[in-house]
């Protein structure tokens, strides 16, 4: 039987803090799998909607990973390459992680819902001519050309029918992702609205900030996103729409 709560994958990091702060706010069952369970702030990690349990991505706690999934419905993912740290990094990492783990322990225990981390960096034919896009997609491969062959394994494994055909999996591409992960500053950047579909639309930003993604995630994790199955939006403030004061 497939469980209820929300699973996180890569909550460690700002972006995934916020993502712990609006569930435990709107106080949903989750379950954080993390290999540093000590960047987790103790009011998330002490909070009775949230259960941490430690773990890496090797064979040695695929149990524990499979204990995480056996008890979601849907998964947060915000597993990918730091740009400040790639060191020992190779091409496929993060897509083998998908691939030899997560994908495999969904299908186990009946989970088909997933919310991946990308960037703006894959492009999607819906997307319009953008010089922003591709001067911030030749920079990243100019200083950190090892993180962008991550992403786009990570993109080449979604995209293939044989690895991910029975995965409802949705792929959100983010370019610059800026604010805190205290508590203040989620408050205050989780209001305002959030643009979602493709890159040089009406709306399209190229900003988002941490809180408000944490807020978009939630929303989507709840609600399914049918519409997004099986694609690649951008994501980011709505240009001209309601920002944080």
């Amino acid at each position: 039987m497939v469980g209820s709560k929300i699973l996180v994958l890569g909550a460690t990091g700002p972006s995934g803090i916020n993502v712990l702060r609006e569930l435990e706010y709107r106080k949903l069952p989750t379950v954080v799998y993390a290999r540093t369970v000590s960047k987790i702030p103790t009011e998330i990690s002490q909070s009775p909607y949230i259960e941490v349990i430690q773990g890496s991505f090797f064979n040695a706690d695929e149990a524990k990973l499979s204990s995480a999934i056996s008890q979601c419905s849907v998964i947060i993912s915000l597993l990918g390459p730091n740009i400040g740290s790639i060191r020992g990094l190779k091409p496929n990492t993060y897509a083998d992680i998908y691939a030899q783990f997560v994908f495999p322990l969904m299908r186990q225990h009946g989970v088909k819902r997933i919310f991946a981390m990308s960037t703006v960096s894959v492009s999607r034919p819906e997307d319009k001519p953008s010089i922003i896009r591709w001067v911030l997609a030749f920079a990243v491969w100019l200083v950190a050309g090892m993180a962008q062959k991550n992403i786009y394994t990570m993109q080449y494994l979604f995209e293939d029918q044989e690895q991910s055909k029975d995965i409802e999996w949705t792929a959100f591409r983010l370019a610059f992702i800026p604010g805190g992960h205290d508590e203040k500053s989620w408050r205050k950047d989780r209001e305002g609205e959030v643009f979602t579909g493709y890159v040089g639309d009406p709306g399209y930003s190229f900003v988002q900030r941490r809180g408000q993604l944490g807020k978009w995630l939630v929303d989507a994790a709840v609600d399914g996103a049918p519409q997004w199955i099986h694609r690649f939006p951008a994501v980011s403030r709505l240009a001209g729409g309601k920002k944080h004061e």
